[in-house]
């Protein structure tokens, strides 16, 4: 079973597949083709919190060095884009309380179902199948209800019913096919 790694400082990066690269005290153990789950939050959860995954990821490559040694294109790796090395450095020694020079673990990733279409794009192609199989819309019924049915019916590769993220993108893709489908009017 895939080990939990937390990204909660950077949410937005993993959910937007806009980083590739993160940099760790400790997880030395890695080895390139181990998989991991990205979550949102590992430590810290209230009582009845769960742990929510995001995604899972492939480990690439691992590299010890000097968190003071990341370079500009390795601030736009971790998701940073328009930081330079000393935004970043300062950001972690800020949050962590640490020496700019303290060791870390250079960790490369990729995404594993990134090939799969996303969430709105199957969705999106569910909902067309089944008006072409002759089958109305309710739109009346909640979109997180079809959403669910969706994934109960035929899957919905990369999706976790539940992750809020997920099942609120579903949703998004319910209403985009709304919007470009509107409901027949009733003469």
């Amino acid at each position: 079973m895939p080990r939990n790694m937390s990204f909660a400082l950077t949410l937005d990066q993993v959910h937007n597949r806009e980083k590739d690269v993160t940099r760790r005290f400790g997880w030395r153990f890695l080895k390139p083709g181990d998989v991991v789950n990205a979550v949102e939050k590992g430590m810290g959860l209230k009582p009845g919190e769960k742990i929510k995954r995001i995604c899972q990821i492939e480990i690439v490559s691992t590299r010890t060095e000097p968190l003071n040694a990341i370079t500009h294109e390795d601030c736009a790796r971790e998701g940073f884009p328009d930081f330079y090395p000393a935004d970043f450095v300062g950001m972690l020694t800020s949050h962590y309380g640490c020496p700019e020079d303290k060791t870390v673990n250079r960790i490369e990733f990729r995404y594993l179902g990134a090939d799969q279409p996303g969430v709105v794009a199957q969705i999106l192609e569910a909902l067309g199948n089944a008006i072409e199989n002759g089958y109305s819309h309710d739109y009346d019924r909640p979109a997180r209800d079809i959403v669910l049915e969706i994934h109960d019916w035929s899957g919905i590769a990369g999706f976790d019913h539940d992750s809020p993220v997920d099942v609120e993108t579903g949703v998004a893709g319910v209403l985009q096919w709304r919007q470009t489908n509107p409901q027949p009017s009733e003469t």
